[in-house]
């Protein structure tokens, strides 16, 4: 366990100089240079003191802990809770003769606390809850007490997280938020966290109706429908640091091929649009928030037969949309979603996962974690017979990349491929992917 303190707060002195050489001997000839190393100095008169945590804490509430050592064959039949990220309470004293107007609390992944979270604390506290912690993660802070210009800081100190996905992410207003990183390969890699997540919606929808009229109306309240709270943006901006914001779910479908938005049936097409738009004004380009880029990639679940959601060209079309978003570094972090998280969204992770070559057992824990969350999650135990036959789901995409031939004349036959990352990978070249994009987002999530 890793709790040492970095370093003690040193002697009152603006500076402390270094020498780099050997000290210039009496009547040597020997020139040699110093550096000058800036020190910082406590200009408050306080000493902030931080208490140690000693122990390795775990960010799961016992219920994921629960889940996640289960057998295979328990995964769909444990009982759903209510998450929520556990909360570590950061404690420290402060004593001196000034007066205190704010505490300021940094937290970082490295000992330099170089672009750290920041926490302001009122004078009258000294002790802080954070959440949303990553797993398997040393984290180092220090608490300054800061009065006007003047400031009097701790020692940095530490502490670390318990390995082991999933990094649950408590976002105000906002159901089944979670980390996609944090799962270890087939081959020994950790998926970095950070980079993807996955979650319900920020916004409501309206999926009952379609009037012009109606949806002009309910534009004009931007943004409609809002279930994000105001601490929760916070943590989207500040904790999650999102720019890119995916959005699966679509009122209306959106025929990629041919620019057709239409209602119903497939053959009834209301008017041509090139771009598909969201509910409360949102479209293409313009989402919720004007930091956060929104990518809107509708995911068709009414499907059967050939338009299953991972078949037809629409699903196909929006998975190369997906993936394009994902192999450009630029646009990390990203969060995808639907309006739950569990169905659009657990089809674009399970493709995620297993392209990267996650282990099959954890493919399908992260897929079945919705149920967590207390969300009903469609095919809960099909896939515990291997050789079973799910044609007559749309969500048989697991059993596809699983090996099992689900039929399909636009798809790779899974026999082509021997792993499931290779079908993945197969499967997303169909989809119109480079196989340069693909190497981009294994280097992006894996550091290949």
């Amino acid at each position: 366990m890793k709790n040492n303190k970095i370093f003690k707060m040193l002697p009152l002195v603006a500076l402390l100089s270094v020498a780099t050489g050997a000290l210039v001997a009496c009547g040597g000839g020997n020139n040699q240079s110093s550096q000058t190393t800036s020190v910082y100095v406590p200009t408050l008169n306080q000493t902030v003191t931080v208490t140690p945590i000693t122990e390795e804490f775990n960010t799961h509430p016992d219920a994921v802990d629960t889940f996640m050592a289960c057998e295979h064959s328990e995964i769909g039949s444990v009982s759903s809770a209510s998450l929520k990220a556990n909360t570590l309470t950061l404690n420290w004293e402060a004593e001196g003769d000034d007066t205190v107007e704010k505490f300021k609390v940094e937290l970082a992944e490295n000992e330099n606390i170089d672009n750290p979270l920041v926490y302001e604390v009122d004078a009258s506290k000294k002790s802080l809850d954070i959440t949303n912690l990553k797993v398997g993660t040393t984290y180092y802070w220090r608490v300054t007490a800061v009065a006007g210009d003047k400031d009097a800081r701790s020692e940095v100190s530490s502490f670390q997280t318990k390995a082991g996905p999933v990094r649950i992410m408590n976002v105000g207003g906002v159901n089944n938020v979670r980390d996609m990183g944090g799962w270890v390969t087939e081959d020994g890699k950790v998926v970095k966290q950070g980079l993807a997540f996955r979650g319900g919606e920020f916004n409501k929808q309206n999926n009952t109706s379609f009037d012009p009229d109606e949806e002009v109306e309910r534009a004009k309240e931007k943004p409609y429908g809002m279930n994000v709270t105001e601490d929760g943006v916070r943590v989207i901006k500040e904790e999650m640091k999102l720019k890119t914001e995916i959005d699966l779910r679509g009122y209306e479908e959106y025929n990629y091929i041919e620019g057709y938005t239409y209602k119903g049936a497939k053959t009834n097409f209301i008017y041509q649009n090139p771009k598909p738009k969201e509910i409360g004004g949102l479209s293409e380009g313009h989402g919720l928030w004007e930091d956060i880029n929104y990518v809107l990639a509708p995911v068709d679940t009414n499907g059967s037969g050939d338009t299953r959601i991972y078949k037809h060209d629409y699903g196909k079309a929006a998975v190369k949309k997906i993936f394009t978003v994902f192999a450009d570094e630029a646009n990390y972090p990203i969060y995808y979603h639907c309006a739950q998280g569990k169905d659009r969204t657990g089809f674009v992770g399970s493709l995620l996962m297993s392209f990267l070559g996650c282990k099959w057992d954890d493919i399908l824990r992260d897929y079945m974690f919705s149920k967590m969350t207390g969300q009903s999650v469609t095919y809960t135990n099909g896939w515990k017979d291997d050789t079973e036959d799910h044609k007559g789901k749309n969500y048989d995409y697991l059993s596809y990349l699983y090996g099992i031939d689900c039929g399909g004349d636009n798809l790779p036959k899974a026999t082509d491929s021997n792993t499931v990352a290779e079908r993945a990978n197969a499967y997303l070249l169909s989809c119109g992917l480079t196989q340069d994009q693909l190497d981009n987002i294994r280097t992006i999530f894996l550091g290949d």
